[in-house]
């Protein structure tokens, strides 16, 4: 498919995707499964070699005897629609793909083992992960496992995947972070793409566990605590040695950072750092001088909205800073690029987020992710000059936009006047429908417009989902999120009612079937919200929730400390144990279980390090005690984030069973 100038412009072509890759509408759709939702996908990744000539799309396909063969197809950028070269790489577990330089591939190899122990403490078996990174020609020729030079030397080092910077200014080699076993600690090595062979550059702390590259040079250091909740970030300009604090810094939920270097300036010496500085109510990008330590003035910023992230090119440079409003949108350091991606948008009709992932060179050619509520996601190239966009691969056919829910963006306010955004998933269904609220976590994290696995795999019962961005949510600005600060229990909870009665007073939504479900803060909201109006909610399907905030609070004080920025952080957004007492009680859904009349299910992971699994079992233990046993799965070797499908499968499949039968 090839778009003409005034036709990408206009953003007139109908049918989006779907007309796209010619899928065929099913006379009945059937609303999909949640195997064919949370299955790998089809297309894995896809890279933009650095002069745009060629596209190299990661996949895997399995035959009719269960038998997987991943793939890697090489797309010319002058011609995509023509034929493509395809590498067979047989039955491996590919996780990513990369262009090294215009001649060599980066492919990222990951293979589980099941590690025995046995010793005085007892015996048993670990599963663990090892990534490897190999290289090959673009033609398939020369595999070359990086790193294997020194067999000794790199020997039981499971993650040898850890690159840190490409170094485009020296495209033989690539900068890359690999465990130092003899010593506990991890080094960087330039290691040669065409031979495998590594050359030593510096070892970090104890506590270090990533590094910030400029032209292969380390300027920037993350140091994290034992618990991996806080990190030291250090710098050092190019020609320095020793390392200097800049900031401490709490790791969230998602792992993310609120103050970071996310990208390299014009000049050597200056980095880009996303924070909020002292005046500033958004996150905003301002350039970093690493030899002064002075901040210049913001280059990028948005009334109400953060900056989500940056955008870079091969050397670090931004390209874009992409904000949240509801779909995804960028502010673009070459303003020229603008107004493609605008019709790009309206090509997608406005019901995608046409995400950028990498540019060429000359910012001529752009590999692009598009997803939205009813696309699970599809690649494409977008050519400036030529004003061309091709399809490269969808990453879940099997799912046509016929079968899936469409999401509606809902302006809500609050019963104090407090602006809301909420999206709703609305299934194929029709007539007045069950609802369920699905709450984020975080707090302060964010749903936005897009595609959701777990609101399609609810939506999928014929339920409408509500995701409300009750105050407090991130991605608004600073007002908008310490509105909710040590407002847990109260005006956040109350958030997500007046958001229920707006979808209620539309008459879509059974009033006499609501459900309240999320996982982590949104486990907490999921309790809460029983306890405070019976009325209303009808089920409650907790997964790794807090349940008792002094629990809680003593908890995190014992584990960073009371001086801990994370500790007083969460002193700030829940509030203190000493001064908040009687508040913190009597917001605690564990402590007022005898309300909680609703039927509730209690999921949390064995191995949660976020949320203690003990705040689930106090919370099963009141209910117990009030006389209403809560359904209660403890999942095995399970953490509180980065679950796999498998995971994810088995956590659905027992919520929706439970909300199953509440809202029938």
């Amino acid at each position: 498919m090839r778009l003409t100038r005034r036709q990408l412009a206009a953003g007139v072509l109908g049918g989006g995707l779907v007309a796209t890759f010619a899928r065929r509408a099913l006379a009945a759709p059937v609303p999909p499964s949640l195997y064919e939702i949370l299955r790998e996908p089809a297309v894995l990744d896809a890279a933009l070699s650095p002069s745009g000539q060629d596209v190299a799309v990661l996949g895997e396909s399995v035959d009719a005897n269960d038998v997987r063969t991943t793939w890697l197809s090489l797309v010319k950028g002058d011609d995509p629609a023509g034929p493509s070269r395809r590498l067979n790489l047989g039955d491996v577990d590919i996780e990513q793909v990369a262009w090294a330089n215009d001649q060599r591939l980066l492919v990222w190899v990951k293979k589980e083992l099941h590690v025995t122990y046995s010793g005085p403490g007892g015996s048993g078996t670990n599963d663990v992960i090892a990534r490897r990174l190999v290289a090959i020609g673009a033609d398939g020729s020369n595999p070359v496992a990086l790193l294997s030079d020194d067999k000794r030397a790199f020997r039981g080092n499971l993650n040898l995947g850890r690159v840190i910077d490409y170094m485009p200014d020296d495209p033989a080699r690539i900068l890359m972070q690999v465990a130092d076993n003899s010593r506990g600690v991890w080094a960087l090595y330039r290691v040669n793409i065409d031979t495998g062979a590594s050359e030593f550059v510096e070892r970090g702390g104890d506590n270090t566990f990533a590094w910030w590259s400029q032209g292969g040079v380390p300027v920037g250091r993350y140091d994290v605590n034992a618990r991996g909740t806080v990190v030291n970030l250090s710098v050092r300009a190019p020609g320095e040695t020793d390392w200097n604090l800049l900031r401490q810094v709490r790791l969230d939920e998602q792992g993310g950072m609120d103050f970071d270097i996310v990208g390299n300036g014009d000049s050597p010496g200056q980095v880009l750092i996303a924070a909020q500085l002292e005046g500033d109510d958004t996150t905003v990008v301002r350039p970093f001088d690493l030899k002064t330590r002075r901040f210049g003035d913001s280059i990028v910023r948005r009334a109400s909205h953060d900056v989500e992230m940056v955008v870079p090119d091969r050397a670090g440079r931004m390209i874009a800073a992409a904000f949240i409003e509801d779909r995804v949108s960028y502010e673009f350091a070459d303003a020229s690029l603008k107004p493609h991606h605008k019709a790009l948008e309206g090509f997608f009709e406005k019901n995608c987020n046409v995400t950028l992932r990498e540019a060429d060179n000359s910012l001529n050619r752009l590999l692009l992710r598009v997803d939205g509520p009813t696309e699970p996601g599809a690649w494409f190239l977008y050519d400036r000059a030529a004003a061309s966009l091709e399809p490269l691969g969808a990453e879940r056919p099997w799912l046509t936009a016929d079968r899936l829910a469409r999401v509606e963006t809902l302006r809500v306010k609050a019963r104090d006047g407090q602006p809301l955004t909420a999206y709703l998933t609305v299934p194929l269904a029709t007539g007045p429908r069950p609802l369920v609220v699905l709450a984020h976590g975080g707090p302060e994290s964010r749903d936005r417009y897009g595609w959701d696995d777990w609101a399609q795999a609810l939506a999928a019962r014929g339920w409408l989902v509500l995701q409300p961005n009750f105050r407090g949510s991130a991605g608004y600005g600073q007002a908008f999120m310490q509105a909710g600060r040590r407002r847990w229990g109260d005006l956040m909870q109350q958030d997500i009612e007046d958001c229920v009665a707006a979808v209620i007073q539309t008459g879509r939504a059974d009033a006499g079937r609501v459900a309240i479900m999320g996982a982590s803060y949104g486990g907490y909201a999921a309790l809460m919200g029983p306890v405070l109006r019976p009325d209303l909610y009808k089920a409650s399907v907790s997964i790794a929730g807090v349940s008792d905030l002094p629990a809680m609070m003593a908890w995190e004080r014992q584990e960073e400390g009371p001086s801990s920025p994370v500790y007083d952080y969460w002193k700030r957004v829940i509030g203190d144990p000493d001064a908040d007492a009687a508040r913190l009680v009597a917001a605690s859904p564990a402590r007022r279980a005898e309300a909680l009349t609703a039927p509730v299910l209690l999921i949390h992971g064995d191995k949660d390090d976020i949320v203690p699994l003990a705040q689930s079992k106090l919370m099963r233990d009141a209910l117990k005690k009030a006389g209403r046993a809560p359904d209660y799965l403890e999942v095995k070797d399970m953490g509180h984030r980065g679950w796999s499908p498998q995971e994810s499968q088995k956590v659905l499949t027992r919520a929706i069973g439970f909300l199953d039968k509440a809202l029938a």
